[in-house]
């Protein structure tokens, strides 16, 4: 990405790029309790009027300025709180001084993929990838054709949003019990015959099933359509699942 956006630049000098790696980090706060933690830490209204999903504000937590986000990848009401490295470990003991009565604890990448999986989450080059395009992932709101800025593939992407992708992103609900889908297992229709490959897949422990994305012929591509999906050489029953199994109406995120 640094490599593109480099030969890209301006020759005018009038934008330059910096890589702040090192200056900033990202804290994740996630759950029902989410509100009522980061509120005993913060001057900020974090009320849905205030600070609605899907924003972003410059707060102080703990005296510490952030800009603090109102999305995360669990599916949950939270916030990231992108802050300066140097304040983050004052961020951190100060959230879990104050989450400690409502049962606040650290969770690792293992658990938020599960936890996207029930959300229908596209993973970053698992999920989206250089092999299929936006339109098939189903992320062409992200799109706006309408601005006068051309891009490359512009022509073929809004080509397959005007008469179909090839391919579409789907969720499989699998019927396995002693091993999870992982990638590039392939995936057949009713009459045996290949329709797409898992992207990616897992455990979803919310739920207690075994999810995957995967791409999949467009006409296939149909909610409630049996499958089969091939793990560790057996074939094993699935259905196609077009919107997430968990909170599909976004209350939760919402709330």
């Amino acid at each position: 990405d640094g490599d593109l956006l480099r030969q890209n630049l301006p020759d005018d000098g009038s934008v330059q790029i910096k890589n702040i790696t090192h200056d900033f980090g990202t804290l994740v706060l996630a759950g029902p309790s989410a509100r009522d933690i980061l509120s005993q830490l913060t001057s900020a209204d974090l009320s849905s009027q205030a600070f609605p999903w899907l924003t972003s504000r410059e707060i102080d937590v703990a005296g510490i300025a952030v800009r603090a986000l109102r999305v995360n990848f669990v599916g949950e009401l939270g916030w990231e709180l992108h802050h300066p490295v140097a304040g983050q470990l004052a961020i951190y003991d100060a959230l879990m001084e104050a989450g400690a009565e409502h049962g606040l604890t650290p969770f690792g990448m293992r658990a938020m993929d599960s936890l996207r999986l029930e959300k229908m989450y596209r993973g970053w080059r698992t999920d989206l990838t250089t092999e299929y395009s936006l339109v098939e992932a189903g992320m062409q709101r992200f799109v706006r054709f309408d601005k006068n800025v051309d891009f490359t593939g512009r022509e073929a992407l809004a080509d397959q949003a005007a008469n179909g992708a090839p391919h579409s992103l789907v969720c499989l609900e699998i019927d396995t019990t002693d091993a999870d889908a992982i990638a590039l297992e392939p995936v057949c229709d009713d009459a045996g015959n290949w329709i797409g490959s898992v992207a990616t897949g897992g455990y979803a422990h919310t739920l207690g099933k075994s999810l995957a994305l995967a791409y999949v012929k467009s006409d296939k591509a149909v909610a409630g359509a049996r499958v089969t999906v091939e793990i560790l050489g057996e074939r094993r029953p699935a259905v196609i699942h077009t919107e997430p199994l968990y909170d599909p109406k976004n209350e939760r995120l919402r709330s």
